[in-house]
């Protein structure tokens, strides 16, 4: 299942990709349920604001998730199927171009209903991810250069209990990333320079630590050097997906640890 061209479409390996929906506003960010029975995905219309979606794989049984129009972002189901994570904001300072609008994480039963609120975020573009227990959420969140200080912002790795409390930051980098975590919470992938890395994740310290990925004090390794986009790990953190153009591939984790090139995770990928 992907978006393009601001549809969602569904494909089997080797076939033809198919309309999900038939319908005429745009479509996106489309993510597959834990059981691997459902699709959920946001919508946008410029005039009506945005909408949070689910159906069946086939496109069947489509239910409209979100109670009231607004911006809607990166849906992340629960390890249990049971609620979709997602970023809110006001959908009249979306129209609008307004950059003064407030985001928010919050969350919503599979079956629809009120949403819940958990915490304010700085950028829609946070990269949302559940722990493997469903307990807390992990996300980046762009921390600002001092005024005193002629550099770009960096990232933080922070996470916070799904109910909105103990937030905490576990991981800092001195530039602009995208950071995903595992659901085992052992390995992160990182998006840089539009290139992906593998990258353990120190958790259970008491400071947050602080990575520079020229000279990592971790296990760090690069996995792509012609680009990499939509970086998504598999539910058990056996391996993960990105896709660049127009091809999505899948890789096994210990593969790229075991890999001594760079190159030799570019050619031999399976796409699929």
């Amino acid at each position: 299942v992907f978006s393009a061209l601001g549809k969602v479409w569904s494909m089997s390996r080797g076939g033809s990709p198919k309309r999900l929906t038939t319908s005429t506003t745009r479509e996106y960010e489309p993510t597959i349920s834990p059981d691997g029975q459902w699709v959920a995905w946001v919508t946008w219309n410029d005039t009506a604001g945005g909408q949070l979606w689910k159906a069946h794989l086939d496109g069947s049984a489509a239910v409209k998730l979100s109670e009231a129009p607004a911006y809607y972002s990166l849906p992340e189901w629960s390890p249990d199927g049971s609620k979709l994570a997602f970023i809110s904001g006001a959908a009249s300072g979306w129209i609008e171009e307004d950059s003064s609008t407030e985001y928010e994480l919050r969350t919503v039963s599979s079956t629809g209903g009120a949403s819940t609120y958990v915490t304010h975020l700085r950028s829609p573009n946070s990269h949302v991810t559940w722990s493997g227990d469903g307990k807390r959420f992990f996300y980046d969140e762009n921390e600002p250069a001092p005024a005193n200080e002629n550099r770009s912002p960096g990232t933080n790795l922070v996470s916070i209990r799904v109910d909105g409390v103990e937030k905490k930051t576990h991981i800092k980098i001195a530039e602009s990333v995208d950071i995903v975590p595992s659901p085992d919470l052992k390995w992160m992938l990182i998006r840089r320079f539009s290139n992906a890395w593998l990258v353990a994740l120190p958790l259970g310290t008491i400071d947050a630590v602080s990575i520079n990925l020229d000279n990592p004090q971790v296990p760090a390794k690069p996995i792509t050097v012609g680009g990499a986009n939509y970086l998504r790990w598999r539910p058990d953190s056996s391996g993960f997906s990105y896709s660049f153009i127009n091809k999505l591939y899948s890789l096994n984790r210990d593969d790229v640890l075991k890999s001594t090139k760079v190159a030799c995770l570019i050619f031999p990928m399976r796409a699929s």
